[in-house]
């Protein structure tokens, strides 16, 4: 079973090679974290934490060497990142 490190899952997307599956989380006042999974597996592969605002949305560009979330907290600023993903979603 996936479990997020903290928080709810709330987002969920495939790297488009199918060898990923990423999940954003968040809980309320607190960071976010992605984490990438290896849906043959459900094992993790590699997690980033301390993401600064909830992570509500992922997607990666159609040749899965860049990803962006977005996300933010209740009443504040949204936030998007864009991430380099060639080698970390290996």
């Amino acid at each position: 079973m996936l479990r997020p490190a903290r928080g709810r899952v709330l987002a969920l997307a495939f790297a488009p090679d199918g060898k990923s599956l990423v999940s954003g989380s968040g809980l309320q006042s607190q960071f976010g974290d992605i984490i990438f999974w290896d849906p043959a597996t459900g094992k993790e592969k590699m997690t980033l934490h301390g993401v600064k605002q909830w992570v509500e949305s992922v997607e990666f560009s159609s040749d899965g060497k860049r990803m962006a979330t977005g996300g933010g907290f209740q009443g504040g600023q949204g936030e998007v990142k864009l991430w380099i993903t060639d080698t970390a979603a290996r």
